[in-house]
């Protein structure tokens, strides 16, 4: 197969990052370089350390025609070799080349928790939040990557985050075109494809229309080069939006396919009313994409309490998911006599073990998150997370767990009247 490979097939992961490491190392990388296959990353060490992400990459080199691919890695070396440049020291000679840049928040919560685990001073990246998941920043934009502004910059510049972000946006909106198509009707994708589509969310009111839509905007975001939006009054525009969101996800650069919708002039979570056709459809892509950023951070996170010595249990996000339905329900076990962070889910189980039999487990009472937080609420501390999880320390009561057990019993009989 290998021959093969060669010759017909794109590379494996490893084939790819050992080819682009050679072809960093010829460029003339000057520090010692290598390959970390379970991150699936390029490393170096040394007076300017680096590392590489490789998944975005490999994605885009194995669905780009060969004859395009010398020319990807090349593009790829040359953005290797860009931490060398810097972002200009005078805020006047930043041009049009300094633009907004979306990224989920859980992508800068992964970087804060893998600096902390090196033992590294976290980077101080200003932005700001849109929907609950998204972070709004800034990059200077170079031909073959983007550099991301951070706090010490602004402070150089003597420029307010806020300030700076206006200029960026207005850049934007000075490269953008009219660029649209409509891949089905009653959905709009953009067409610009140079990975500042999904950015242009808060300059979409200047951009288009929103007056044209059949009720108010429900958009996507699920790449960077990716942004679709159909009306909410549009119920079969809103089926073809999920459909295609979800197809988008599977392509380079994911982000994740939390559905947002804008009251008054802020990007909020489109979360439609229970009895809605398509509620079940955006609230699997919301428990979806709260999976996500939970698992981005379980790894790292844990790390770090075990580097502090907290050996506290990090609860898993779990989804249920019926086959052939859109819906999903999360769920997280917390468990009698072990300190854990818990994930916020739509439902907890608590759960007691045999002390006679420690692999026999008995689930004692569950409730909706609302209900838990009402009854025993004050045994959870929020840990100041992204995404937030709550340290609990002590397992409830006799009388509590009666009383979670009473108030899931009514909310499941109104549930069935």
């Amino acid at each position: 197969m290998p021959i093969l490979e060669r010759f017909f097939e794109p590379p494996s992961e490893a084939r790819f990052a050992r080819r682009l490491t050679s072809a960093i190392r010829r460029a003339g990388e000057p520090d010692p370089i290598h390959v970390d296959f379970q991150g699936f990353r390029i490393v170096t060490t040394g007076a300017q350390p680096n590392v590489l992400h490789l998944q975005n990459l490999y994605l885009e080199y194995r669905v780009a025609p060969r004859a395009q691919r010398p020319a990807m890695l090349q593009s790829i070396v040359r953005s290797w070799f860009d931490r060398y440049k810097e972002i200009p020291s005078q805020y006047d000679d930043l041009g049009p080349d300094l633009l907004p840049a979306i990224r989920p928040r859980s992508y800068l919560e992964a970087q804060r928790l893998e600096a902390l685990v090196k033992g590294n001073t976290p980077l101080d990246i200003p932005y700001r939040t849109l929907g609950d998941d998204h972070a709004l920043c800034l990059v200077y934009d170079l031909p073959q990557s983007m550099l991301m502004v951070q706090e010490r910059h602004l402070t150089t510049w003597d420029v307010h985050f806020n300030e700076a972000l206006v200029m960026a946006l207005e850049n934007l909106k000075a490269m953008s075109p009219p660029a649209w198509t409509h891949p089905v009707p009653g959905v709009l994708a953009s067409a610009w494809h140079d990975h500042y589509d999904a950015s242009r969310l808060p300059i979409l009111p200047e951009l288009i229309d929103l007056d044209d839509l059949a009720g108010s905007p429900v958009v996507m975001i699920p790449n960077r080069d990716t942004l679709l939006m159909a009306g909410s009054a549009d119920e079969a525009g809103l089926k073809s939006l999920a459909r295609l969101a979800n197809e988008a996800l599977s392509r380079p650069r994911p982000m994740h396919g939390q559905p947002l919708t804008l009251m008054g002039d802020r990007w909020i979570p489109y979360t439609p009313d229970a009895d809605h056709p398509c509620a079940s459809i955006f609230n699997q892509f919301h428990a979806r994409a709260k999976a996500h950023h939970y698992q981005a951070q379980a790894n790292l996170l844990n790390q770090v309490y075990h580097d502090r010595g907290d050996d506290s249990h990090l609860a898993g996000y779990f989804l249920h998911e019926p086959p052939e339905a859109w819906s999903s329900l999360s769920y997280c076990v917390w468990v009698e006599g072990s300190p854990t962070l818990l994930p916020e889910t739509d439902r907890v189980y608590f759960v007691r073990t045999n002390l006679n039999d420690p692999q026999e487990q008995n689930v004692v009472a569950q409730g909706t998150w609302n209900q838990v937080v009402q009854v025993v609420g004050h045994l959870m501390t929020p840990q100041g997370t992204y995404p937030e999880r709550y340290r609990v320390d002590s397992f409830p009561t006799l009388g509590q767990i009666n009383e979670l057990n009473a108030r899931a019993a009514t909310g499941s009989k109104h549930a069935r009247t």
